[in-house]
């Protein structure tokens, strides 16, 4: 159960720093 909750908070994290890389290039193209 703890491995399959760390994974999923893991999956959770990585998900939030693309999102967040996705929001960065989108900002500095708008800002283009």
């Amino acid at each position: 159960v703890d491995l399959r909750v760390g994974k999923s908070a893991e999956m959770f994290e990585n998900r939030k720093k693309h999102e967040h890389k996705q929001t960065v290039k989108s900002l500095s193209l708008f800002s283009l």
